[in-house]
């Protein structure tokens, strides 16, 4: 029934938003530094994996309106056919070509950095992610004391 899952959609994303804006800006508010396995692409491919229809773009939109943006947003791809044989619970094909083609859109949309980890050694990819984190951090602009610095 299409209104149970538009209902479904909108607990799921209530639920999702809440429970990530209290954990992630308590500790925003902290100054700490949050990394986040699963964010709002994972969160947008997870309510429309499923569905048979093209995913609207508002469900995104809501996402990155009530979820506090990221200063670093970085997607991973591998090939289908290595997804599958790495997944433990074997998926559908369709399933899988379907989340391909969703992180696509995301990936566009919300222009994330793609990090290729198909055939590449685990701690080329590992590298490879930690150089981006630290570029990212230390290339930022700070204040202090009034002054405006590289850091």
């Amino acid at each position: 029934n299409r209104w149970r899952y538009i209902a479904w959609k909108t607990v799921n994303m209530v639920d999702l938003c809440v429970f990530y804006n209290l954990t992630l800006r308590v500790k925003l508010l902290r100054r700490q530094i949050v990394v986040c396995d699963r964010f709002i692409p994972d969160m947008f491919v997870d309510l429309h994996v499923y569905d048979q229809g093209r995913p609207s773009q508002i469900w995104l939109k809501l996402l990155g309106w009530f979820l506090p943006r990221p200063a670093v947003s970085i997607l991973l791809t591998a090939p289908e056919d290595l997804a599958l044989r790495r997944s433990s619970d074997p998926e559908c094909m369709d399933s899988l070509q379907a989340q391909t083609h969703l992180y696509g859109q995301i990936q566009e949309r919300l222009k994330l950095t793609v990090v290729d980890n198909g055939y590449r050694e685990f701690q080329d990819v590992c590298d490879d992610l930690v150089r981006r984190m630290l570029q990212a951090y230390y290339g930022k602009k700070c204040v202090w004391f009034g002054w405006e610095q590289d850091k």
